[in-house]
């Protein structure tokens, strides 16, 4: 029998025996549980422990690889309690993992069981000896939850306070999507008993009040069956606060849980990511979790809905909703619900757009991770179940680093530029230099033979020989051995192969197919570019690598100054800047477009030949005219036309559009029409006096700020914000949020005493003043004056 896995569990119940359950779904779409109860867990250890079973076995150890295989006890548990307290200083798995390691199974995916099962209540009982994988790239979709809570504000005052027991939850809209079936319900509660006014479109289920409201949710996730549940920063609003509201409760006993004798779990995951609720069986899935990793100028529902889906939110201020919620009748609920059930449905129909399905598949896959950690951690979880991977396939275990002895390194290499106005410029990178880096080198644990202290000053060089390759940075020589490939290059490299592989593909793909390899090279992607970051923290013990770290930027370096001095010196281009992995080039001695670009990919592949193989130069793109201002910003007009801008003030998110949208008409007049610096004065000034005058429209003077995990200092403005929100209005502002505010006049001269949310100013219009001085003091002219000097 084939079988579709969306999602694997442990029961991990302290005393009972262990199993896996595997959710999915048969070939013809049929829900099943999978039940595995013959896994035993096991751990290795150095010492035997002989409270446990075990056997000796010989193990290579990463950090120990050049003493050989060593003599190691691979002790077994029948119980997770003692899986999980057994220490034995190696970095090890939880027992999920560890099993679809062990049988080379799918996170997410097809499998086959070859034996005679039984299906009985939807549960398949069966062994893990009969389970295999299966290639294939069909697509099962599961059962998607998608909801949204309102809460009132008792005063109306601010935002509601989670621990105040007047500001209770008042609405939850669900939808509910598997395959062509779409159903909508609104939850609520009413003080009046009111009804909301019939509607075709949603079924509406009364509750008494708040609780019961809250146990009538779990009671319906658990009667639809769903496989993952989603919506819009729910982590750190939705399901934080439902927690709070169901821990006033602590007594009554939620629905939800597909997995035996195991509850729903709340698990605060920390100040900066906020709180989950963990329902045995199925999958949360916070959308704005994945937005944030796109970098949009904003994260906000409402506008990533009209990015990519051309829909709006229903416009409606959240004092307006607190006056409708104490109106408390059929007419002000049926409001309420019609914006709540909106926001449930563009989070599904953002789900759907994105293909985040498919996505979070691939990235589970490649990455060896639960999906359920794909959005609650960081990339060190992605890459410490890789490692486990490839260590697991090549005999070895992972001991961790205790050398404290390294408290920082030299980064990147940015040049100073040479700022300036330019005809005809050519970026030149390297391609994946860091992989590139490690690959060529061999850098690696499993590689790493030493440092030697150099008697006398050396050049930051490298060199080889025929056993080993030889990185000198500021007169220490590393040493990593040639004899045999390391772990960390043999990952790289297929990551990197992969990548090229289904890059390729899509350009002779369509379809579903051309969707499923797009995210699954952006999810080699990001697989890869998450290794380097973890080799060079100094906080993951289980994974850092510093002195790799330490040689693979050190190595960056000395390529990037090689090819600076080998165009510098033997070719009529200059580079202009350089900045980690690219260059910018010149020549003034060429003005013919086709040409220049000839020149510049002869270039790129001149310097290539002087490199050792695996370390490539390549050309990226001219630029007919291009501003380089200091280091890392700069803008140009390319070749084909399109304007391409790095660090400048029209890219930067915190600032507003009225600055922006100046500063671009200036750069499209210095870059494309040509215009004299008189003819640019003349419309600053008179963007200016607009300004002054108040001819802007307020929503063009929208900042943003996103909220950081901590600031360094009490007086940031920032921190000073925060504590004006939460003192004066209730506004619990935490990391990750993205505030939209707009800078009013008073007494204050500190930034963080003059930021209002727009959403407070508009609610207080009458009695606030902009400062527009303000605005073009600290940001027009600054931002201005440094294109101005480059003309």
């Amino acid at each position: 029998m084939k079988l579709f896995i969306i999602h694997w569990e442990a029961n991990n119940i302290i005393d009972d025996n262990i199993i896996i359950f595997g959710f999915g779904y048969t070939y013809d779409k049929q829900q099943i549980i999978l039940s595995v109860n013959d896994f035993i867990p096991y751990k290795y250890s150095k010492i035997i422990h002989k409270d446990f079973k075990y056997i000796k076995e010989q193990k290579y150890i990463l950090r120990e690889y050049s003493k050989g295989k060593q003599t190691v006890y691979k002790h077994f548990f029948n119980n997770s309690k003692d899986y999980n307290l057994f220490n034995n200083n190696l970095v090890t798995q939880n027992i999920t993992d560890l099993f679809l390691l062990n049988f080379n199974l799918p996170y997410v995916g097809w499998i086959e069981i070859n034996n005679e099962i039984l299906i009985e209540n939807n549960i398949i009982n069966c062994s893990c000896k009969y389970i295999k994988y299966i290639e294939s790239d069909i697509i099962i979709y599961p059962k998607i939850f998608s909801f949204d809570i309102e809460c009132l504000c008792y005063d109306s005052v601010g935002f509601p306070n989670m621990y105040n027991i007047n500001d209770k939850i008042s609405m939850i809209s669900v939808i509910y999507n598997y395959n062509d079936l779409t159903q909508k319900f609104i939850l609520y509660n009413s003080k009046h008993k009111s009804k909301i006014i019939d509607n075709t479109e949603y079924t509406s289920l009364y509750y008494d009040n708040e609780i019961k409201m809250l146990i009538g949710f779990f009671e319906l996730i658990d009667k639809l069956n769903v496989d993952i549940i989603i919506g819009y920063n729910i982590y750190m609003f939705d399901f934080k606060y439902m927690s709070r509201r169901i821990g006033y409760y602590p007594n009554i006993k939620l629905k939800g849980s597909r997995i035996p004798n195991k509850d729903i779990q709340i698990k605060d995951l920390s100040n900066y990511l906020g709180t989950n609720i963990l329902i045995p069986g199925r999958i949360n899935i916070d959308l704005y979790s994945h937005i944030k990793t796109l970098n949009l100028s904003k994260n906000s529902l409402d506008y990533v809905s009209k990015l990519f889906l051309n829909e709006h939110k229903i416009d409606l201020p959240y004092t307006r909703m607190f006056e409708l919620l104490h109106q408390d009748n059929s007419e002000s609920l049926k409001i309420v619900a019609d914006y709540c059930i909106k926001d449930s449905i563009l989070t599904l129909k953002l789900f759907n757009t994105l293909h985040l399905w498919i996505q979070i598949k691939e990235i589970s896959n490649i990455s060896h991770i639960n999906i359920i950690n794909i959005f609650d951690t960081g990339q060190s979880a992605k890459y410490k179940n890789l490692l486990h991977y490839y260590c697991f396939n090549n005999d070895i275990l992972i001991n961790k680093d205790y050398n404290n002895t390294i408290t920082s390194y030299e980064g990147a290499k940015v040049l100073v530029p040479k700022p300036g106005l330019y005809n005809f410029c050519t970026m030149l990178d390297f391609t994946s230099l860091y992989p590139s880096v490690i690959i060529t080198h061999n850098i690696c644990y499993t590689t790493f033979k030493g440092i030697v202290k150099c008697n006398y000053i050396v050049d930051d060089h490298y060199e080889d020989d025929e056993d080993n390759y030889y990185i000198f940075l500021d007169n220490v020589k590393y040493i990593y051995t040639k004899k045999y490939k390391g772990i960390l290059p043999i990952m790289f490299k297929y990551l990197l192969n992969e990548r090229v592989k289904y890059k390729n593909l899509l350009k002779t793909t369509n379809g579903i197919n051309k969707i499923i390899f797009d995210k699954r090279q952006y999810a080699l992607k990001i697989q890869a570019n998450s290794i380097y970051g973890c080799l060079g923290s100094r906080n993951l013990i289980d994974l850092r690598f510093l002195y790799g770290a330490i040689c693979t930027t050190g190595t960056g370096r000395i390529y990037l100054n090689k090819t600076v001095n080998i165009i510098n010196e033997n070719t009529f281009f200059k580079v202009i800047y350089g900045d980690t992995d690219s260059c910018l080039i010149k020549c003034d001695y060429i003005i013919d477009k086709d040409l220049f670009i000839k020149e510049s990919i002869r270039i790129a592949n001149y310097v290539t030949s002087l490199l050792p193989k695996g370390m490539h130069l390549k050309y990226e793109n001219t630029f007919k005219k291009l501003i380089l201002l200091t280091k890392k910003k700069y803008s140009g007009i390319r070749i084909e036309g399109n304007l391409y801008t790095k660090g400048m003030d029209i890219v930067k998110n915190n600032i507003c559009n009225f600055i922006k949208n100046t500063y671009k008409t200036v750069l499209d007049d210095i870059l494309i029409y040509n215009k004299n610096k008189d003819y640019i004065l003349n419309f600053i000034n008179e963007s200016k006096k607009n300004l002054l005058d108040g001819k802007v429209n307020i929503n063009d003077l929208i900042m943003t700020v996103s909220i950081g995990k901590k600031y360094k200092s009490n007086t940031n403005y920032i921190v000073l914000f925060i504590k004006n929100m939460k003192t004066k209005y209730n506004l619990n502002y935490t990391y990750g949020t993205k505030v939209n505010y707009i800078i009013i006049k008073n007494n204050s001269k500190l930034l963080g005493d003059k930021m209002l949310p727009i959403e407070v100013y508009n609610a207080n219009i009458n009695l606030l003043e902009i400062d527009y001085e303000y605005y073009l003091n600290h940001y027009f002219n600054t931002s201005l004056n440094a294109l101005l000097n480059i003309i």
